[in-house]
């Protein structure tokens, strides 16, 4: 995607998956601005549970992220990437862990050193590029403890668009750029995350065909901040984000710590499993990508 300058300037005139898709002419930059618009967003039912963006949550502050120019955007991206690329004190997020490493060796454990600056550039850029998805469906939360972000949570309310589509994916590696190097000793990293994404879409695709559903595609809080009822808070905004709309929220995880923890505070159930694969290597731990759902329940009336 970029040109010998290192700008991305891709024409797509002769794409013909993507016309299929979207009318395409022009440049990746120019497609950048037009799909950077939100595609979807949130109900009125849901926009009533905020004031000015900001809502009360236990001892907390929920508040809605509309911009990559909120000074909030880049501090949530980088609570995401902290939480996810692992650390000598805390594991890394499985699937993501999975990703880089290209085995599940080790996987629920912490880091034996600290992250190279190479890994944690990786997952910066993987979480950026998370938030720009997030944003197109008017789906980024953050926590707040005072000014402090503390915990992020990306979703795709009832009718998003379930997955990246061709053009989509295109525009947001125009906001964000290539994936960076990494220092993966199994290679391969960006093709393990498409194989995963293609698993889990094709999961979700199957359980929510209506996509009539709260897709909760990320949840996470400061890793520094576990233990203090960080993430408790943050699945009743997701609750409450549900049940103004009276649908199902719908996840993917992995490992028992995990589905226990998302049945056990917020009534999430397992229906299904699927494990990502490439080249022999599998993401079959605790039986593979678990597909959680909380039934759907409506708003009494105020």
């Amino acid at each position: 995607c970029n040109s010998a300058d290192g700008s991305s300037e891709l024409k797509l005139s002769s794409c013909q998956r993507c016309r299929q898709q979207a009318p395409c002419q022009g440049s990746l930059k120019d497609m950048g601005c037009i799909l950077s618009r939100s595609t979807s967003g949130t109900s009125a039912a849901v926009n009533d549970l905020f004031s000015g963006d900001a809502r009360p949550c236990g001892s907390f502050t929920a508040v809605r992220v509309h911009s990559d120019k909120d000074p909030r955007f880049t501090a949530a991206t980088m609570v995401l990437a902290r939480a996810f690329c692992g650390s000598e004190r805390t594991s890394p997020e499985p699937m993501y862990g999975w990703a880089y490493s290209g085995t599940t060796e080790g996987i629920d454990s912490t880091l034996a050193t600290a992250a190279s600056s190479a890994r944690l550039n990786w997952f910066k850029w993987s979480c950026h590029l998370a938030m720009l998805w997030g944003l197109n469906r008017g789906g980024v939360y953050a926590l707040l403890d005072g000014e402090e972000v503390i915990a992020t949570a990306i979703t795709a309310p009832p009718g998003s668009p379930p997955a990246l589509r061709y053009c989509e994916q295109l525009s947001l590696l125009a906001k964000c750029g290539l994936p960076p190097r990494n220092d993966s000793e199994g290679g391969k990293v960006m093709d393990r995350v498409m194989a995963t994404e293609t698993a889990n879409a094709a999961m979700h695709e199957s359980i929510m065909p209506k996509h009539d559903d709260l897709h909760v595609a990320v949840l996470a809080c400061d890793p520094e901040r576990q233990g203090q009822g960080v993430g408790s808070a943050l699945l009743t905004l997701i609750q409450d984000l549900a049940d103004a709309d009276g649908v199902a929220a719908y996840l993917e995880t992995i490992g028992d710590r995990n589905e226990g923890f998302y049945a056990k505070k917020a009534g999430f159930c397992v229906i299904t499993r699927t494990v990502p694969e490439y080249r022999g290597s599998r993401l079959d731990i605790n039986g593979g990508v678990a597909a959680m759902v909380r039934p759907a329940k409506h708003r009494a009336a105020r």
